[in-house]
């Protein structure tokens, strides 16, 4: 006997030792193909190619349909759904099919024993084959699991509008983004050529008047205060092209275009934005029902009590009635086919135990969950207010920027007319042919911060930058017409 446990041993050592598994990393070459594959597959084979120029809306609807984050938002609203369908298939009744065969070495007979007399028959009998085989179908319904399958269903159910509201907070992001990134590429657009023609003439003047300050013909001093004042304004210049280069950069990623793909935005006219007239307390009403954060934390209190009902459930008994067909391959029997039908009934006695642990756990979720949502009560009716009074600066600041562009405008004409026929001197006409266009790249800079804000407003009372019946499958067309619609309609402001 204890040979055969130490044969058994040595014959199981094979087998432990094939449930380990070695730790392999991926190598560069293996990363360098996954990388070359995804990268690949940023852009999608249907993906529209640009056009002429970018408008706004077509630039928001080319982020709705070709955003990498909005797809990721998509296919979490996909997985709720089939989670969802998954979880409501655990409320049908159970379908089991089952075969099993056997084979003895040796006779299955067996000797009987009289129960009054004691005695031992003679002969040994058997009521099975040698060989054996059985099939059976059992269809069984547990209702304790139907029941509790029910509440999952409902809180798959709340999963996937939480999946829906995170794509409505995305998208609402998202066209905030390309708001901001295509009025400072609009900005860049514009002014690019001015820019660069200026800056060559203001780099000529300032070789031309360190020249002459080291050859002795105009004042040392007055030479290098001219030289600080160009340099300043060159210097502020090309602080505000840095950023607005960089702004293309931007809404390429934002609406998935290659990168370092060259391309032009359409440019618009600047319109004046409307003021929002509606009082604040009303639009802190409607962020509270709107707002895609505070949707999404009612659904999971809502999921948080079907927790608390599912631990009450769990407290019955388990009731399974159940019905099997049995067929056997046994020639012996005297019917091989038979009807078996039931009811099992078990308790689990560990879960009158497990019980208020479970409900403190809920409770303290719930808790949870209802902090958490006064605390985005009170953020939300904190970003509302920002985002009103910030438009309202805004609103203001930019009206101010456009004069002052204006009037700068005006001066640098009538210097250009005075030093056409000598009047005035090519250092003065430098300096205000630069602070125009500095007035100019502060007003773009503006105006893009002003529809930033005005998107953020709506963003930030919840309701949809976008119309929210659309999917993002629509072609960039639809898209583009359909976005352009609802913000003509709120061309009149939140009135």
């Amino acid at each position: 006997m204890r040979f055969s446990g130490k044969v058994l041993s040595i014959g199981f050592l094979p087998l432990l030792a094939a449930c380990d598994t070695s730790i392999t990393p991926i190598t560069n070459a293996e990363l360098s193909t996954i990388a070359a594959d995804r990268e690949l597959r940023l852009i999608a084979d249907d993906q529209e190619p640009i056009d002429g120029t970018v408008g706004l809306h077509e630039a928001m609807a080319r982020a709705i349909k070709y955003n990498l984050d909005h797809r990721i938002e998509q296919s979490n609203i996909a997985l709720a759904k089939s989670t969802k369908q998954v979880t409501a298939l655990d409320m049908l009744p159970g379908l089991v099919a089952s075969s099993e065969f056997s084979r003895r070495d040796s006779e299955p007979g067996s000797f009987s024993v009289n129960s009054t007399t004691g005695l031992t028959s003679a002969n040994a009998s058997r009521s099975t084959e040698q060989d054996t085989s059985e099939t059976n179908l059992t269809l069984s319904w547990d209702i304790l699991d139907y029941g509790l399958s029910y509440y999952r269903s409902q809180q798959s159910g709340n999963d996937v509008l939480i999946a829906m509201e995170q794509r409505r907070s995305t998208v609402n992001r998202l066209v905030e983004n390309v708001r901001t990134a295509y009025w400072r590429a609009v900005s860049h657009d514009r002014l690019s050529h001015r820019i660069s023609a200026l800056e060559r003439k203001a780099s000529r003047e300032l070789a031309n008047s360190r020249s002459l300050t080291n050859g002795g013909f105009s004042s040392p001093k007055e030479g290098l205060i001219y030289q600080r004042d160009l340099l300043r304004v060159i210097g502020e210049m090309k602080a505000l092209q840095r950023d607005l280069k960089v702004s293309k950069h931007q809404l390429a990623a934002l609406i998935n275009l290659e990168p370092g793909q060259s391309f032009r935005v359409r440019i618009p006219p600047r319109k004046t934005l409307p003021s929002v007239q509606k009082p604040t307390s009303e639009l802190v009403q409607l962020a509270y029902v709107n707002r895609p954060e505070l949707r999404e934390v009612t659904y999971e209190q809502r999921n948080a009590e079907l927790d608390q009902k599912a631990a009450a459930l769990e407290l019955l008994p388990s009731i399974r009635p159940y019905i099997t067909g049995n067929v056997s391959g046994n020639d012996l029997l005297v019917d091989q086919s038979w009807l078996t039908a039931g009811t099992r009934v078990s308790y689990d006695l560990i879960n009158v135990f497990a019980h208020p642990r479970k409900v403190a756990r809920v409770r303290n979720q719930q808790a949870l969950l209802d902090a958490r949502a006064l605390a985005l009560t009170h953020a939300v009716a904190t970003q509302v207010h920002v985002a009103k009074e910030r438009y309202s600066n805004l609103r203001s600041e930019t009206r101010i920027s456009a004069q002052y562009a204006d009037v700068s405008r005006k001066i640098t004409q009538a210097i250009a007319t005075e030093s056409s026929v000598g009047v005035t001197g090519t250092q003065e006409e430098i300096f205000e042919e630069l602070g125009a266009i500095l007035a100019e790249l502060r007003f773009d800079s503006r105006y893009a911060e002003l529809q930033t804000a005005y998107a953020s407003l709506f963003a930030a009372v919840g309701m949809n930058n976008y119309p929210a019946d659309l999917t993002g499958q629509e072609s960039v067309d639809v898209l583009e017409k359909a976005i352009h619609d609802i913000w003509v309609k709120r061309g009149e402001g939140l009135h």
